[in-house]
Formats: structure tokens, C-alpha cells, sequence
């Protein structure tokens, strides 16, 4: 090959690799203006339109995007279906979320909460398929999978009280109460004020259950139980 030649070859490479960063800019730009443009209309209730702008999003949008993320755009897309009551295709675009990243905590709970849902409604009409391809046609299964879910959240935000929440009560629905337990005392843990949003009647007695008298406050003589950080009668801080 002459020197002509690979001079050539090198600035025809060095075009293709301009015109490439062009065309990935433009889907950039073009991608956070639909996305923009999609959650906007949802906001004004046009959920249809919402929807065509948000797909075309998702669909141009680079993988590796940072303005733009696949995940967060398929997570949109699956609140709007939410609103629009239409469980199969919310399940779909959460799905997809996850796809994009195995650790997105957003999509993976609110999957979990969709199953959970769908359990207690006993709603098992579309028929949907979980993991291994087993069809979804009981409660029980749709908390099982439900709890799957809960427990990838817990992985990706473990600090968070909400998934330690969720699985005890999925768990608690799944006749387990002492992995229930396990998970409420997880919560307390991080939260002690959490609040029983399901209402659930186990949640309340661990809450509620006679904790064990490790001292007594310097400051006001009452008695400090286990896990407490500060006195109840005085509000001193336990170090």
C-alpha cells in the first residue's frame, strides 16, 4: 500500500469517525428533547402523545447516554401504561428497564409493587409469565415473584427501609412469618419511625413488642431498651 493510499484511508477513517460523533450528538439532543416533550404531555393528561414522543426516545437514544438513559426513559414510558391502567405493557417497560441496567432500584421495586398489586387484587388475567417462564395464575405466584423483585431492590439500595418493607409483608402474605420478622427488623433498624402503609397486622406487632431493658438514662432514670438512641423520657442521646 503507497503512502497515498493509507493517507486516504486515514482521513476517510477520521470522517467516519466525525460523521458517527455527529449522528450519535444529534440522537443525544433529539433524544432529551422527545423525552422532554413526552413527560410534559403526560403532565397535561395527553397520554397517548406522551406515549409516541417517549418511544421515539427510546428508541434513538445511544446506549451509553447520560442525559438520556434507556432505563430511566422505559421507567417513564411504564408510569404513563400505569396511569392508563394497562398492567401487561407497565409490567413490559419495567422489564425493559431493568434490562438496560440490572440494578436500576426504581424499576426492579416498582415491579415488585405491580406483582404485589396483582396478587391481592387476584388478578390474573393477562396471563403473564415470571421467571422460567412459569405462568403468573395464582397469588402465590405473583408474591413470589413479587419478592424476587423486592429482594433485587434491597441489593441495589440497601440503606433504603421501603424493599426490607415490601419483602416482609410479601412475606407475611406467603405465610413466612419469621423471614417477615427478619425483614421488619431490618427496617426498624434503618427507620424506626417507618410507616405500616400496607397496614400490615405483623408490621405492627414487632413495632409494638415489649423491647429488652439494656439501662437506665444519667439524665432521668428511664429505662433505655435495646436498639433505642435516645432516652424516650428525656430525649438524651445514648452513646
Amino acid at each position: 500500500m503507497t503512502k497515498k493510499t493509507k493517507s486516504r484511508k486515514k482521513g476517510f477513517t477520521i470522517k467516519v469517525k466525525q460523521l458517527t460523533s455527529k449522528i450519535q450528538d444529534y440522537r443525544k439532543n433529539k433524544a432529551v428533547e422527545l423525552v422532554e416533550s413526552g413527560r410534559r404531555l403526560f403532565n397535561l393528561n395527553e397520554k397517548k402523545t406522551a406515549l409516541k414522543d417517549l418511544k421515539k426516545a427510546l428508541y434513538i437514544t445511544p446506549q451509553l447516554s447520560e442525559s438520556t438513559k434507556k432505563e430511566q426513559i422505559a421507567y417513564s414510558i411504564a408510569l404513563v401504561y400505569r396511569s392508563m391502567k394497562d398492567d401487561k405493557l407497565e409490567i413490559k417497560y419495567y422489564q425493559i428497564a431493568i434490562k438496560n441496567d440490572s440494578s436500576f432500584y426504581k424499576g426492579l421495586f416498582e415491579l415488585g409493587k405491580k406483582y404485589l398489586d396483582m396478587g391481592k387484587r387476584k388478578k390474573f388475567t393477562p396471563v403473564l409469565k415470571g421467571r422460567w417462564n412459569k405462568k403468573l395464575t395464582s397469588s402465590e405466584r405473583l408474591y413470589k415473584e413479587a419478592l424476587y423483585h423486592f429482594k433485587r431492590s434491597i441489593k441495589a439500595e440497601s440503606s433504603n427501609p421501603e424493599p426490607y418493607y415490601y419483602a416482609g409483608y410479601t412475606l407475611e402474605l406467603l405465610n413466612n412469618p419469621k423471614n417477615a420478622i427478619d425483614m421488619f427488623d431490618k427496617v426498624f433498624n434503618l427507620e424506626k419511625t417507618y410507616h405500616n402503609i400496607e397496614e400490615s397486622s405483623l408490621f405492627k406487632r414487632v413495632r409494638n413488642e415489649p423491647k429488652e431493658v439494656k439501662d437506665i438514662c444519667s439524665e432521668c432514670k428511664e429505662k433505655i431498651r435495646k436498639g433505642d438512641d435516645y432516652c424516650v423520657g428525656c430525649g438524651h442521646i445514648i452513646k
